[in-house]
C-alpha cells in the first residue's frame, strides 16, 4: 500500500494507537456490558517494537526496494505485537449498560446488587447490536478467556479490512471482505495463547484470509 507519507493506518505516535485500539476493544467488550483497561506502558512497547519491525522490513525489502509494507503486513505485525505486549489488563463490568434479571444475573456473574428487573427477551430486544443472549454470553466467555488473543486479532485485522476495501472500492470483492465467523476466530485465538506464532505466519493467514491465496 502506497501510504503517500503517512503512518500506516495513521498510527504515528502510540497515543494515537492507543486512542484507537481502546475504541476498538470498547466497542466489542460493550456488547456484553463490560469495559477494559489498557497498561499505557504496553501500548508504548507495542508501537515502538512494530515501528521497529517495519522500518526493518522496508530496509531488507528486496524485491521492492524503497516500498512501505502493505496494509496486509503492516496489520498482521502489528496483531503479533498487540498479542506479544497482552495490553489488555482488565475487563470490567458496566453495571449502565443494560439491566438484567436474576436468571441472567446467574449465568452473568456481575456482583450487582442494584438492578432493574428485566426479562431475557427485553434483554435480547435492548440489545442494538441484534445478538442474542447466549451470544452476548459468549462474547463475555471470550473477553475473559481470550480478550488479548481476540481483539489483537480482530483489530489488526479489521484496519488491513478497511484498506483493501479502498483498493476494491466500487468492486463487489468489496462487500465480501468481513472478519471470518466466531468458530474460526475461537481456533485461531487458541494458536494464539498456546502456540508460536511469527508476525510472517500471522501475515500468510491475512493474506489468505484477505486475498484467497
Amino acid at each position: 500500500m502506497d501510504w503517500e507519507n503517512e503512518a500506516p493506518f495513521k498510527i504515528n505516535t502510540s497515543n494515537a494507537l492507543e486512542d484507537m485500539f481502546l475504541q476498538h476493544c470498547r466497542e466489542v467488550a460493550a456488547v456484553a456490558s463490560l469495559d477494559v483497561d489498557l497498561s499505557k506502558q504496553r501500548i508504548i512497547d507495542v508501537f515502538e517494537a512494530w515501528q521497529e519491525d517495519i522500518d526493518r522490513n522496508q530496509r531488507r525489502n528486496f524485491r521492492n526496494k524503497d516500498i512501505s509494507p502493505d496494509h496486509i503486513k503492516c496489520g498482521a505485525f502489528l496483531t503479533y505485537w498487540l498479542r506479544r505486549e497482552s495490553p489488555i489488563i482488565n475487563f470490567k463490568e458496566v453495571l449502565d449498560r443494560y439491566s438484567f434479571d436474576f436468571e441472567v444475573l446467574q449465568d452473568m456473574p456481575l456482583g450487582a446488587s442494584e438492578y432493574t428487573p428485566l426479562s431475557s427477551d427485553e434483554l435480547n430486544n435492548k440489545l442494538s447490536s441484534g445478538l442474542t443472549l447466549q451470544q452476548v454470553l459468549d462474547i463475555r466467555e471470550r473477553c475473559f478467556a481470550y480478550g488479548n488473543e481476540w481483539l489483537a486479532f480482530s483489530f489488526g485485522f479489521s484496519l488491513a479490512i478497511a484498506y483493501e476495501r479502498k483498493k476494491l472500492a466500487g468492486r463487489e470483492e468489496a462487500k465480501a471482505l468481513r472478519l471470518p465467523n466466531l468458530n474460526y476466530t475461537a481456533d485461531l485465538c487458541y494458536m494464539f495463547k498456546f502456540k508460536n506464532m511469527s508476525p510472517h505466519a500471522i501475515y500468510m493467514i491475512y493474506r489468505a484470509l484477505l486475498l484467497n491465496y
